[in-house]
């Protein structure tokens, strides 16, 4: 049908009758009943975490499993739209890791004495993410060591020396809270029982092992994901300062207050020209996912995921 014709079409609502927008975006959506899926997942973990029942974290698989059903049918719907499966294999085929980018506003969401759910709500559900990577590994058949977490929470360095003072002074780096699981202690967010799920939900014949890159969390390294082929690594992108080559500078178009702005490699990639920086930060396809909220005392809506192209 011609695009003129199309926004004549008209669509019922419980508000009005209104014309169908084809002019934005294209979106792909699932509904999920909460009760079924993510819902109750913080304390079923805070529960398996305590006492390691094999039978509780076998009704958080199941939990994920039904969020995956919901994620893969909103996924297929919107490439079956635009087709952009096609571009994100070539781009991987070519180097870029898949980066997946979860939002973490505030942690622990998993309180590191108690291991209750804190502040929860705050943070994207390491089991909705969990679901997500799934189907880009099952059904775009991505490897696992092809793909890359980071987030850049802005309390998350006070939360691990906060963290890291409750355990007796034992070092938590901030990948290590994100994992949420440092040795024997837990409190953070979950990423480690994302690896978890992964690998439990992963096809034996499958070389890829999407619990590599738990170790380096721990200490706290930041590899080059070029110079990595066998591990699913975590990025602190506020840790530049650390090593300022791990940044470059972007200019920000009709800027104000700043003209130029530092992003982490692993998300831009090296810098143009040099092609061994190049080589080292490939740059990436950035999957934000993202939790949709207004303000503390509104409901949470639910989760968006948006692919996009970073180099």
């Amino acid at each position: 049908m011609a695009p003129g014709k199309r926004m004549t079409e008209a669509a019922k609502s419980p508000v009005e009758e209104t014309k169908i927008d084809y002019a934005g975006s294209a979106i792909g959506c699932a509904r999920i009943n909460p009760a079924s899926s993510y819902g109750a997942v913080p304390m079923l973990l805070k529960n398996y975490i305590d006492t390691g029942s094999v039978p509780v974290w076998e009704e958080i698989r199941q939990r994920i499993d039904n969020t995956y059903l919901a994620v893969s049918a909103a996924m297929q719907a919107l490439d079956k739209e635009t087709s952009f499966s096609g571009d994100v294999r070539r781009q991987v085929k070519g180097g870029k890791k898949l980066f997946f980018k979860p939002n973490l506003v505030s942690l622990p969401a998993i309180d590191p004495r108690t291991h209750n759910p804190v502040l929860w709500g705050t943070c994207l559900p390491w089991e909705f993410l969990s679901a997500v990577m799934r189907w880009f590994h099952d059904e775009m058949n991505i490897s696992y060591h092809q793909m890359a977490l980071g987030e850049g929470g802005a309390g998350t360095a006070a939360a691990a020396f906060t963290t890291s003072r409750l355990w007796g002074g034992r070092t938590v780096t901030t990948q290590a809270l994100m994992e949420g699981k440092s040795g024997e202690n837990y409190g953070g967010w979950g990423f480690y029982f994302a690896r978890k799920y992964l690998a439990e939900s992963h096809n034996s014949k499958h070389s890829d092992d999407p619990m590599q890159g738990y170790e380096e969390s721990l200490s706290g390294h930041c590899l080059p994901p070029g110079q990595v082929s066998d591990k699913l690594l975590i990025y602190d992108l506020n840790k530049i300062a650390d090593d300022r080559s791990d940044g470059r500078e972007i200019p920000v178009p009709d800027g104000i207050n700043f003209r130029n702005i530092i992003i982490h490699k692993a998300v831009v990639g090296g810098n143009p020209g040099d092609s061994e920086d190049l080589r080292n930060w490939p740059g990436c396809v950035l999957v934000n996912v993202t939790k949709l909220k207004i303000l503390r005392w509104t409901p949470k809506f639910g989760q968006v995921v948006k692919v996009e192209s970073c180099s």
